[in-house]
């Protein structure tokens, strides 16, 4: 065994990788002056004290690098490597007895001759030393994981007949847990008391910037999680099993977005020393908004999970083992935290073999995120910031993060809404355009930090251009060779559009292939603080040393501020804004995708709500998307356009913020669909009189009012919950825009009353 994790303690307490020798012959065998090494070409690294093997039986040797030769306890002076490397048994007088060749285990798995002796290695989940080695026992559970209308009894068995034991609350079952002495009982799990979701997972401080742990102050949404394994006079027999149980009688209308299971030991989770949910241990009073276990980074701070993906409709994608971290970075303090889930091979499975984003055609992951709903600041009810900049953003010239809603539960327990997203990294890069995980460069802002391959090629790309002026035509068309100057454009379009107020000191991240051809690529991500008015956000996207604030480093525009001495790049950026703004940042645009992410989210947010006080209500949630987001996102075209007529002196830019299709995406309706009670927004700083009618779908006007004033930004609510539920026109016509050239004569949108 190479990865001892939990399997067997020596006399010193530690998990040391271990080997058992195994006597098959009918006399007893001396090792003395036998050897065991790790090297084909030093097979005496260690030799044998006087110690006998009988007929039939075993010895087993630590290799821990201890060197010990007590009887009692016998230690190598070598250790195992855990990627794996051969071991060489040989006699006094040199010959070979026996050779392991190296192979790759997972944590408390060994490899085993079985039965014992045979020519056969099989890796066994289930070592038995001291003992024979036998093939692991399975157990037959009598129902399969998923949704259930109805309760049932669930059965599980051992094929070997040895005792099953079990548990409900996360945890790995030993050898004193409940037994499955008759069928256990899969009920409803309303009346069940809340046990996690009572443990407080942030800190409590004063003027917290993200949202803060409260209990949940109702019995929150709860399923089953079983785990059962068999055990053999107090020893363990099988591998562990966790199966997933949802029963409800309305499961299947239940859920809109596929469901997460997550189960762990609780220490694991939410324990003081060990637990990544909470403040624990690592917290430090003085400094309460950056410290805690859930701000530990690292190998140390990653925990054992199995988790269980299910479609809404109850259709299992997958279930394994994997390994869990907090992900992020201030966003760790909030509540509900984003997590990091791995698949490993110590973990029995190196990939997610499954299409978890619908919007990609690739079906096996080796990492991905839940992101939280809680990664805007307290005052962000919005929930969809970042999704929907991704969204808008999918057709530009830049890598993005794809994006599928999830309902989680830990534990049995529900988590809420989590955002299952890509993680950026060497993988996403492979499995997205097919290039090499190994060789492969990423960078952050200030281009000191590596995520994966060196800095190199930028810190030479960086010295030519602190030498070279950029307005000359053959230096910018060297630094062309080495930097995809369209995907700069289109991401800096991007984040000053979006007003990333985090950027762009941070969440800045770039890329390129190392082949010969590869040129640095930007990398779009974390637009949770975005949709904010910044003063000037083609000054902070060039601040140079004389400007920046504390939390800007300059080096992060250092390239944007050198490129845009050159006139043909500059002339490629005002082309670019002028596209990006007419079409892929197109009102109509905004409309659509807003209310496609709306829908996919709308119907788990009360559930959501309920759980975490977060969003405030639904109607605070809608009202942030409207007043906030949308309200941002339809008037940021003619605020950008501005600062670029200033900032590059232009006399014109070809987006015209009178024409008619600007007026009449000004005028919303929210929300739509609606149960009939909504309200018509003049989402612009221009005040407009008009009439409006609502005819039903044989064009019969089932409501209608004449001049109507809507100041800038003002509401009006219209109350059609009398009529039958079916798809209605709203027309509003008018010839008095005060402040416009160009007045719209009429328009026509359809709602949906249910």
């Amino acid at each position: 065994m190479s990865q001892n994790d939990t399997f067997l303690r020596d006399q010193d307490g530690d998990f040391s990788d271990w080997i058992e020798i195994y006597n098959p012959g009918e006399q007893n065998i001396n090792l003395f002056k036998y050897s065991l090494s790790d090297n084909l070409t030093e097979s005496r690294k260690w030799n044998f004290p006087e110690v006998t093997i009988p007929p039939k039986e075993y010895i087993l040797l630590f290799a821990s690098g201890k060197d010990r030769k007590d009887t009692l306890e016998l230690h190598t002076s070598f250790k195992i490597s855990s990627e794996g490397e051969s071991l060489v048994l040989t006699e006094p007088g040199g010959a070979v007895i026996d050779i392991v060749d190296p192979v790759i285990l997972a944590k408390d798995q060994a490899m085993a001759r079985i039965p014992d002796g045979d020519r056969l290695w099989l890796v066994s989940s289930l070592p038995t030393p001291g003992g024979p080695n036998k093939v692991n026992n399975q157990l037959v559970f009598s129902h399969k994981q998923g949704f259930y209308k109805d309760p049932f009894h669930l059965d599980v068995y051992s094929i070997n007949g040895d005792t099953v034991r079990y548990t409900l609350d996360g945890s790995i079952p030993f050898e004193r847990s409940a037994s499955v002495s008759e069928a256990i009982y899969m009920d409803y799990l309303e009346s069940e008391p809340n046990f996690f979701s009572e443990i407080p997972t942030s800190t409590a401080q004063e003027n917290q910037a993200y949202k803060a742990w409260e209990t949940p102050g109702k019995t929150v949404d709860k399923i089953h999680v079983v785990r059962c394994a068999s055990f053999d006079r107090g020893e363990r027999t099988s591998k562990v099993c966790t199966r997933t149980y949802i029963v409800d009688s309305n499961v299947h209308e239940n859920f809109c977005m596929p469901v997460i299971s997550i189960s762990a030991e609780g220490d694991d989770l939410f324990g003081y020393e060990e637990g990544i949910f909470v403040p624990g241990i690592s917290e430090d009073h003085d400094k309460v908004g950056s410290t805690g276990n859930f701000f530990m980074r690292g190998d140390n701070w990653e925990r054992l999970i199995h988790i269980e993906y299910f479609e809404p409709d109850g259709t299992l994608g997958f279930s394994q083992e994997a390994g869990i971290r907090v992900h992020g970075g201030i966003t760790r303090q909030s509540a509900q935290k984003s997590l990091r889930v791995y698949a490993r091979e110590k973990y029995g499975k190196d990939s997610f073999d499954y299409p978890l984003l619908p919007q990609k055609s690739v079906n096996s992951y080796k990492r991905f995120l839940l992101r939280t709903t809680m990664g805007g600041s307290t005052v962000d009810n919005a929930t969809i910031r970042d999704v929907l900049a991704h969204e808008l953003s999918r057709d530009l010239n830049f890598e993005i993060q794809d994006y599928q809603p999830v309902v989680v539960y830990i534990n049995g327990e529900y988590w809420g809404i989590q955002t299952l997203r890509d993680r950026i990294d060497e993988h996403y890069l492979e499995y997205t355009y097919g290039v090499d995980s190994d060789s492969v460069d990423i960078i952050n802002a200030n281009h000191t930090h590596v995520d994966a391959g060196t800095n190199l090629s930028f810190i030479d790309l960086a010295g030519f251009i602190n030498t070279h002026d950029l307005s000359v035509e053959a230096n910018y068309e060297f630094v062309k060779s080495s930097v995809d100057v369209l995907s700069l454009v289109d991401y800096v379009i991007a984040e000053m559009f979006f007003s990333n107020w985090d950027w762009p000191g941070n969440n800045q991240k770039l890329w390129r292939s190392q082949s010969e051809e590869g040129r640095w690529r930007w990398i779009f991500f974390d637009l949770d603080i975005a949709y904010y008015s910044v003063p000037s956000m083609f000054e902070k996207a060039i601040l140079d040393e004389r400007e920046h604030p504390w939390y800007e480093e300059p080096v992060s525009s250092f390239l944007l501020r050198h490129l845009l001495k050159n006139e043909a790049f500059k002339s490629i950026f005002i082309a670019r804004m002028v596209e990006i703004l007419n079409v892929d940042f197109a009102p109509s645009r905004i409309y659509q995708k807003m209310n496609v992410l709306v829908d996919l989210y709308r119907d788990e947010i009360p559930m959501h709500i309920s759980r975490w006080h977060y969003p405030s209500s639904v109607k605070e949630w809608e009202e942030d998307i409207v007043d906030n987001m949308l309200s941002f996102l339809l008037n940021r075209h003619c605020d950008l356009v501005q600062e670029a007529i200033l900032f590059f002196d232009l006399d014109e830019f070809a987006y015209d913020c009178h024409s008619k299709e600007y007026i009449e995406n000004h005028l919303m309706i929210a929300p739509n669909p609606s149960n009939g009670y909504f309200f018509i927004m003049n989402n612009s700083s221009k005040g407009v009189i008009w009439s409006l009618t609502v005819q039903d779908n044989t064009g019969r006007i089932v409501h209608q009012q004449d001049e109507v004033f809507l100041g800038d930004f003002e509401k009006k609510y219209l109350d059609l919950t009398n009529l039958a539920a079916g798809v209605y026109y709203l027309k509003y016509s008018t010839d008095q825009y005060p402040n416009y050239s160009s007045p719209a004569q009429s328009v026509v949108k359809p709602i949906i009353i249910f």
